[in-house]
């Protein structure tokens, strides 16, 4: 790591020197602060507030970096993972990226100064170049998502497995016109999970129709809008679900088309809530494996922190498909016909 000594030393001037440069002190000439702000730039000099108000010691603190903490399975998995950490005698540190690359950056940036022992990462789509620079400083898991370019091995749940099963569940009752409505495949689990519905179409001799798909933002506001636009234009007989949010914006949606599952609509969802269970008939969906996931996770991170032999191998965890109500053989002909009619006229 990089500091004020050997700052002063690359620039030729004072330790007192670099530290009021680096404070913007108006005793010092603004040549001299741009060579020296230049010089931590090139060398990766790491202070700022947060590293500063996060420092404890040396080695005592592991992070944990995800897009936010409201999914009850993030909660979940930071808590398995604090319980692993804790053992080791370190704090785990919980900041949220709102999946921003420049806030993920900021995140990594403030954890690397506070000289953090170890890092769980559950990376944004594109994390910045700095930030991959930055996690090679020390012991990085990725969590859930998975980017190529950070050397770090990874736990994620199958996802193409989980989504193959939902999508063959519903061919399976007899459904050829099934829809999907995922996350954007330009992230990990989303291009997983879109692959699992191909799979199931295709190793059922189905071809699969672009209109029947729709890949959005996470978010629930983004899959209400998305899974309304694909019931009203192209009239499936059942739908999959492919993320947590997209599940609880679709339910919010048949609310409001007044939609009757599974007599006229079959829905797979993905993650299990609480309110899953008693919605409506109660939700067929997809459930993650999100604590023992973390305490794998968790095991393989407390064996980095004490170079000990690694006992938990990084990989994929299988999901488990939850049959309820949600999910029946696809309508009749006059049944379909008639909520066709119903629909058009709103």
């Amino acid at each position: 790591m990089t500091t004020i000594k050997d700052l002063a030393g690359i620039v030729g001037v004072s330790h007192s020197t670099v530290a009021r440069a680096l404070n913007d002190h108006p005793a010092i000439t603004p040549a001299v602060k741009a060579r020296v702000r230049a010089a931590a730039e090139a060398h990766g000099y790491i202070a700022n507030a947060a590293a500063r108000a996060l420092r404890v010691q040396s080695g005592a603190l592991v992070g944990f970096v995800v897009p936010d903490i409201e999914e009850n399975d993030m909660a979940a998995m930071a808590k398995a993972i604090a319980e692993c950490v804790n053992a080791t005698g370190r704090q785990l540190v919980v900041s949220c990226s709102g999946d921003a690359p420049e806030r993920e950056l900021a995140h990594v940036r403030a954890l690397v100064g506070a000289r953090a022992a170890a890092l769980v990462l559950m990376p944004s789509e594109r994390p910045l170049p700095e930030t991959i620079a930055l996690l090679s400083r020390l012991p990085t898991v990725q969590l859930v998502r998975q980017v190529e370019a950070l050397a770090a091995e990874a736990f994620v749940f199958d996802d193409e497995a989980a989504i193959h099963e939902a999508t063959a569940h519903l061919i399976g009752l007899g459904h050829r016109r099934i829809g999907y409505v995922g996350g954007s495949e330009t992230v990990s689990t989303g291009a997983s999970r879109l692959a699992g519905y191909r799979r199931a179409l295709r190793e059922a001799g189905l071809a699969e129709d672009p209109a029947l798909v729709s890949t959005v933002p996470p978010h629930g506001p983004a899959a209400f809008g998305a899974f309304r636009r694909l019931v009203e234009a192209t009239r499936p007989s059942g739908i999959v679900l492919g993320g947590p949010r997209i599940t609880l914006g679709a339910a919010e949606a048949v609310g409001e088309l007044r939609l009757r599952v599974p007599e006229e609509l079959s829905l797979v969802g993905f993650g299990d809530r609480a309110w899953m269970r008693w919605w409506g008939p109660g939700l067929t969906t997809v459930a993650l494996p999100a604590r023992e996931l973390a305490l794998a996770c968790g095991g393989h991170l407390v064996d980095l922190l004490r170079a000990a032999p690694r006992q938990e191998q990084a990989g994929a965890q299988a999901a488990t498909l939850l049959r309820r109500g949600s999910t029946a053989p696809p309508p009749g002909g006059a049944m379909m016909r008639k909520r066709r009619r119903n629909l058009s006229e709103k």
